[in-house]
């Protein structure tokens, strides 16, 4: 994690044996709340829109 700041986030990751243009599909959900999906083709991803104080649950993955 990198950039970290009140309201947003970047998650950084190794693609590993992944290759280029690998997308990635990033949950993220708030304790007790709705799930967010963002699908990015690189190796990190910028969460924005995040509530100030509250904990957060982040989840990756590969796409096929």
């Amino acid at each position: 994690m990198s950039d970290v700041r009140e309201r947003s986030l970047t998650l950084n990751w190794a693609a590993s044996t992944n290759p280029a243009g690998t997308q990635y599909r990033v949950d993220y959900w708030p304790n007790l709340g709705s799930t967010t999906t963002l699908t990015v083709a690189a190796t990190s991803a910028a969460v924005t829109g995040l509530t100030a104080d509250t904990v957060y649950f982040f989840q990756l993955r590969a796409k096929n």
